[in-house]
């Protein structure tokens, strides 16, 4: 992995990571979420925060990623 200096003078490890951990969340939330329900109902509502959990940190680090590409770094309140 090749270390790239970013415009403030600290390194990022590439994008890559972002993509995939977004990717490896999204097909993790689509395998769960295609298998349904099996076994113990009462099981349901904690399943179905770990399908919807899945879903919404894709999102997120998606998000991360492509702010990260675009070289957004730092949020500033003016």
């Amino acid at each position: 992995m090749v270390d790239r200096p970013s415009t403030d003078g600290r390194y990022s490890s590439g994008y890559w990571f972002w993509a995939l951990a977004s990717s490896t969340q999204l097909g993790a939330g689509v395998v769960s979420y295609r298998r349904g329900c099996s076994g113990d109902s009462r099981l349901m509502p904690f399943k179905a925060f770990v399908v919807a959990s899945l879903f919404v940190g894709a999102g997120a680090t998606s998000a991360a990623g492509l702010l990260n590409f675009f070289g957004i770094h730092k949020v500033w309140n003016t």
